[in-house]
């Protein structure tokens, strides 16, 4: 038995014989799989770092326009001025923002440039869903001091915007529709605490005090505009050399009169 393994020699572990050409092979397999690997991971660095040049030229010039000099920093900055609540629930917050990716969900917009402060209403559903965002007039609103809603909860803003005229600035009325469409605008001069209320069938009194030199002397005067639904001047009525009252509210009472407080100096 023992000699005929001897003479059999060469048969003994017949399969590490079969297996002597194979690990040429193998080490090429894993040269080659090393290489794909090696340019795989290469193909994915040179992608990201693409696209992280593309975001940041996205970023940082396409909305760098409108008058922003290059020199200026930006300063991404919102605030939020008022709120306002509708009769079926609904919130709208006016504010201001300077922000390049201000979270806009109409095509009722212009970017902001970075510089100029741009104002906003924003419309929450009462579950605190954004419903939309809309740029009032774009940069040239300087403020927005009331807000009330007429009986188809269309929102009614007064503020005031840059004028090009002997004044800086003219006093504005503006109403947007539900669905963040600017229906109108009323413009009146420059104006100091206006104040908003409904009248009758959607009609608006706007109050608000204006400055007037009158000589060597400062002069204020109010000022009550009666306004149709639609935007329209009905009637106007001017109070020489008076004041509103700090504390001052507007109310309508029963036959749709306004009542208001002022100060008046006596002649």
């Amino acid at each position: 038995m023992i000699i005929s393994l001897m003479e059999d020699e060469n048969n003994l572990f017949p399969e590490y014989q079969t297996k002597s050409e194979k690990p040429e092979v193998s080490k090429f397999n894993k040269i080659v799989k090393r290489i794909i690997i090696g340019f795989s991971i290469l193909f994915l660095v040179f992608l990201l770092l693409s696209l992280l040049i593309i975001g940041f030229i996205i970023t940082n010039f396409q909305f760098s326009g409108g008058g922003c000099d290059s020199e200026v920093k930006l300063v991404d900055d919102e605030v939020a001025e008022l709120i306002g609540k509708d009769a079926t629930g609904n919130f709208y917050l006016v504010g201001r923002t300077n922000s390049l990716d201000f979270p806009l969900l109409t095509q009722n917009y212009t970017h902001t440039d970075g510089f100029y402060q741009y104002y906003y209403l924003t419309k929450f559903r009462s579950d605190g869903v954004i419903e939309w965002s809309y740029f009032i007039n774009e940069s040239d609103i300087t403020s927005i001091n009331n807000i009330i809603f007429d009986d188809s909860n269309n929102i009614i803003l007064s503020g005031t915007k840059r004028s090009g005229s002997v004044s800086p600035y003219t006093g504005i009325l503006l109403k947007i529709s539900t669905s963040a469409k600017l229906q109108w605008i009323y413009e009146f001069d420059n104006s100091r605490d206006d104040k908003l209320i409904l009248g009758e069938n959607n009609s608006i009194y706007l109050v608000y005090i204006d400055r007037n030199n009158d000589g060597e002397n400062l002069v204020e005067d109010v000022y009550i505009n009666y306004i149709t639904s639609s935007g329209d001047l009905i009637w106007v009525k001017q109070y020489v050399d008076a004041q509103l009252n700090p504390k001052t509210d507007l109310y309508i009472d029963k036959s749709s009169n306004l009542i208001i407080y002022f100060i008046q100096k006596m002649s």
